[in-house]
């Protein structure tokens, strides 16, 4: 099989860069994803969906209440004022009774009142994909209340440099061990994830119906499996060439994200917090998270490629793939509005899990996070494979005409 494997996957690789159709939905395709995605991660960090924010008031200051102030202007946020930190902090956060915990320590005020710096500290649920995109408007909140802060002692002349910056917002994983170090939360922990799997996706659905159903309706598909040494190489053959398709769709995606933190730098449209946005992951965690994402795709090619096979025509493969479409793509629209109790086990979900992982592991740390959908896609893998030979090698798929 290995032997014939390789003429097939250079003939399948060649129809995939000379049809023009199929490079212009790569390159142009994820471009258009990627801006479109951005309206859920808009609408989660909106008005349209209010928060309940504990605020842990250890100061009682004059300093710490303006800041609560402030605090509560965001997103119309729900603001749940203690004096101190509630024993079952971490299990709150988890289970999604509160969605952020904002801990203002002793001496907030009378650090800031002297001219000295102070921290305000954010526990969050770093497994919550909602969480890690919803946390930035409280950070800039606090960036704000800091610039009050300074624009206060600059007419007193007082210069130094705790002037130039009196808070400092230091957000804490609840769930994390050793929460003493700070976790700097970068755009490209949640969209590069997001970015790579939306564009891995919107290649892989049209080229495998193309290289199953439409060929067969051409004609060729018969001729194909007649030549070819076993129909695992067919199958193989075009697995390769649709991944090899997705990682370059990939790469626009990614393209794609960087245009998209340019303009929003340039325009100052907010999407992007200046300060992290050139914190990128190391070389080992973004091989893990495109290998995450890559495992998926191919998983997403193995099943249209079975709906292209088990179909009659395009037409009726269409109808189909619209069914997984929607289950792989309806958890990523409602979790934003789940509980978070709830949105803690997508990673356990086939595609999409690589996604939900991916954002946690990056913030984690956690191989766990990532290892988990990896498993889960690679059952689904081989399960698929199976399903798949037995279509194209039944006497059905070799006699079909259109």
């Amino acid at each position: 099989m290995l032997e014939g494997l390789w003429p097939i996957v250079k003939k399948e690789i060649k129809e995939v860069t000379r049809d023009r159709r199929a490079l212009i939905g790569v390159i142009l395709g994820p471009l258009f994803i990627v801006v479109l995605s951005f309206l859920p991660v808009q609408l989660a960090t909106s008005n349209v969906t209010k928060q309940r924010i504990l605020v842990v008031d250890e100061d009682n200051s004059n300093y710490s209440n303006q800041l609560i102030t402030f605090i509560r202007l965001v997103n119309n946020s729900e603001v749940i004022k203690e004096s101190s930190i509630p024993k079952d902090i971490n299990s709150s956060l988890k289970d999604g009774v509160f969605d952020l915990a904002i801990i203002i320590p002793k001496g907030f005020g009378y650090n800031i009142s002297n001219g000295g710096a102070s921290s305000v500290f954010l526990m969050f649920d770093a497994s919550s994909v909602k969480t890690i995109a919803s946390i930035q408007p409280y950070q800039l909140v606090i960036e704000q209340f800091s610039n009050f802060i300074l624009s206060q002692r600059l007419e007193n002349l007082n210069l130094n440099m705790s002037f130039v910056r009196p808070i400092v917002t230091i957000p804490i994983a609840a769930n994390l061990q050793g929460t003493s170090s700070s976790l700097s939360l970068s755009y490209v922990y949640f969209y590069l994830p997001f970015s790579l799997i939306i564009a891995g996706m919107s290649f892989s659905t049209g080229i495998a119906l193309e290289k199953t159903v439409g060929e067969k309706e051409k004609g060729t598909f018969e001729l194909l499996l007649s030549n070819a040494p076993s129909r695992s190489a067919v199958l193989l053959g075009k697995v390769v060439s649709i991944s090899f398709g997705s990682l370059l769709s990939m790469l626009a995606g990614i393209v794609a994200l960087l245009l998209i933190r340019g303009m929003s730098v340039e325009l100052n449209l907010g999407l992007f917090s200046t300060d992290a946005q050139f914190n990128l992951p190391s070389s080992i965690e973004l091989a893990l998270v495109v290998f995450s994402v890559f495992l998926a795709s191919m998983l997403m090619a193995f099943v249209y490629l079975a709906i292209g096979l088990f179909s009659k025509s395009v037409k009726e493969a269409q109808t189909y793939s619209i069914i997984p479409s929607l289950l792989f793509t309806l958890p990523m629209a409602f979790a934003w509005f789940l509980p978070v109790s709830l949105t803690r086990y997508f990673k356990f979900l086939p595609i999409f899990g690589s996604l939900f992982g991916s954002i946690s592991f990056l913030v984690t740390s956690d191989f766990v996070e990532i290892i988990v959908p990896n498993l889960v896609n690679f059952i689904f893998l081989i399960f698929l494979y199976e399903i798949n030979l037995k279509l194209i090698g039944s006497e059905k798929i070799i006699t079909a005409r259109a």
